[in-house]
Parts: C-alpha cells; structure tokens; sequence
C-alpha cells in the first residue's frame, strides 16, 4: 500500500480530503436493521519504549509518529488504507473525522505531530498521538459487530507481533488515563430509540434492564430520541466480557423498541400521531432550523416512516437526512464553505426538498 501525499490530496480545489471523508458516511446510512444504530470500538496501545504523547518532544512524536504509520500502512486487513497528518487538516476535516468514529479529536498539534490512518470501508480509524500513542476505532452496524471487532482483534495482533505494547501484569495495558487502562477496550453504541422515549417508558426500561456495568447517556442532550450505552470499565475485566455485556444490554433495548413498534402499529398513539404530524410540518415550512430542533423532528418522521405512516419516503432516504443533520459537512462540497449564520438557511431547504412529496397514510 502507498501512502498518498497530503498535498496530492488537497489538489487545486482544497476538499478533495473532505470529500473522501464524506464517502465515510454509508455506514451510517446504510443500515438495514429495523431499529437504527450504530457501534463503535475504541482500543487504546501505547509503545513501551516511549513516554505519553504529552510528554513527547516534537523530534521524538515525529519518530512515534513514522513509526506507527508505517506498520499500519502495511497491514494486509486495511485496504486501500491512507494516511494524513494532523496539521495538514482543517478544523472541518478534523471534526468530521472523528465525529464519524464517535470520538473527540485531542488537540496535541501543537504539542506532537500526530496523525490519522483510515482505509476506505469507512470504518477503521486509527488515530496516533493523541492522548495515547494509538487509538484504534472500528465503526459498525450492531447487527456487525462480530465482524467489525474481529477486524480490529486482527489488526491489533499484527501491530503486537511488530512492536512492543506498555503492559503490566497486574494492571494490563497501559494508558494516559488510568481508568482506560487494562484492556483498554471501549465499546459504544448509539440507538435510535423514539418509541420507548416518547412512550415515556425509557426511564423504567434503562433501571431496570442495564445493570451497573453499563454507562448510559442521551446523545447530545437527546438529541433525535439517540441514547448511548457504554462500558464502564476496562480494568478488572476481560474483553470478552465486555463484548458479552454490552452485546446483551444492546439486543435488550432493540427488542424492546421493537416491541412497542409492534404495539403502536396495531394500536397508533394520538398524541404520537400528532407530534410526527407537527414534525412535517416545522420541516417542510421552516425558512431556518437549527441542527437539535430538526434532529427532534427528523426522529419522529424516521419513527413515522418506520411504522408505515408517512409515504413518499423509504427508510434509505431517511437514514440519509438523519446522518445529514447529525454532520453540517456534507453541506459543504455543495455549497462551499458556509458562514455560521448560512447554516440554518441551507439546512431548512435540504429538508424542505427531501420532504416536499412525503404525505400521511394515517
């Protein structure tokens, strides 16, 4: 595999990068289970031989950094795989980036080099110099899973084959922040889940079916009816644990979901009903809406689509719009790089020409 210049990247127009990276999205979109979701690992190495990327000189993270992506670039399981350094992306870039893996971007470019390898799946990312040396995501559908972490499983043999990983008998893998360390594994899920919220029966569901070991928490203020389960620990237990418990807690709340899916279309909720109806409405007629008011409404319509209420709109479609809100980029190639106040404007006539041919079944 070749490592493709950054420069070559940018070409003449400068979004030749962000247009790649948009390629990234299908995995979001194109997800065929009937409950939306999306499944993200994070597994944490640092070298033995090197302190903390914080603690690195510029000349040394450059050598950390050469280091890594060169055994990355190699490895047969990543294809077509492609490289950047940080300080060659722009703020954009960087935060559609890693706002597509569900992690937050470690603003050490100032402090070390560091840099990114991704292949074109569009889900592996490895990120080194961050916080820690290397931090690996994968990035699924849960109905994936297996196939997802068994990829990252795979990758995370060879580079240990190669080079020498911080570990501690007693407290495993070693990492910048002591409550990643032992497996350093982290595995996060984000689950569209309209019918329990807006049933009000999530409270009671989450008390009662996750237990203590899962951490739970409303994406961005709950923002388009998405909750977020994760591990909470990483030490005292093995992966397969890990993987066990989170695969349980995350089937538990899909089948529930499922279940009052079920119930509503045989029993459709008035006061649901309307709300979807009101949803069409705000996006259809709104001159400008911002990102948390069309998440909101966009959830009710994906609920409606779902339920078979709403016609001139398949699931595809949907899952399109909904991804499109969660990230302004895509706006971007389109229009060009947009003020913050042009934002609003140009998502409200998105939505207004995705929507204008949908109508009520119900």
């Amino acid at each position: 595999m070749v490592e493709r210049p950054n420069q070559l990247a940018y070409g003449k127009s400068g979004w030749q990068i962000l247009r790649f990276f948009i390629k990234l999205r299908n995995i979001w979109q194109e997800n065929s289970a009937s409950i939306w979701g999306v499944l993200s690992f994070f597994l944490r190495r640092n070298l033995s031989s090197d302190v903390f990327p914080l603690k690195l000189s510029k000349e040394e993270s450059f050598s950390t950094l050469t280091l890594l992506k060169h055994a990355l670039m190699n490895i047969t399981q990543l294809k077509d795989a492609i490289s950047y350094d940080m300080d060659k992306l722009d703020s954009w870039e960087k935060g559609y980036l890693f706002e597509h893996f569900l992690a937050s971007h470690d603003s050490n470019d100032n402090i070390c080099h560091s840099g990114v390898v991704l292949d074109k799946s569009g889900n592996f990312l490895a990120h080194i110099n961050g916080k820690d040396h290397l931090v690996m995501h994968s990035l699924d559908t849960p109905l994936n899973w297996e196939r997802s972490w068994e990829k990252l499983s795979n990758i995370e043999a060879t580079l240990s084959n190669n080079l020498s990983f911080a570990y501690s008998p007693i407290f495993g893998y070693l990492t910048s922040q002591p409550s990643n360390a032992g497996t350093a594994l982290t595995v996060c899920a984000l689950l569209h889940l309209p019918s329990l919220i807006h049933l009000n029966q999530i409270e009671d569901v989450l008390m009662t079916e996750i237990n203590d070991e899962i951490s739970v928490n409303a994406f961005q203020n709950n923002c388009g009816d998405i909750i977020t389960i994760q591990n909470r620990y990483t030490l005292g237990v093995s992966e397969d644990h890990i993987l066990r418990e989170m695969h349980k807690s995350m089937t538990r709340l899909m089948y529930l979901e499922k279940t009052y899916r079920n119930y509503l279309l045989e029993n459709p909720n008035v006061d649901l009903l309307d709300r979807v109806r009101r949803a069409i409405g705000l996006l259809k007629y709104s001159c400008q809406i911002k990102r948390k008011e069309a998440l909101s409404a966009l959830s009710l319509i994906k609920l409606g689509v779902d339920l078979q209420w709403i016609a001139g709109l398949n699931a595809k479609e949907i899952n399109k719009l909904f991804f499109e809100m969660h990230h302004i980029y895509p706006l971007f190639p389109k229009h060009g790089r947009l003020t913050h106040d042009q934002i609003p404007h140009k998502r409200a006539e998105l939505l207004q020409e995705a929507l204008k041919s949908i109508s009520m079944n119900l």
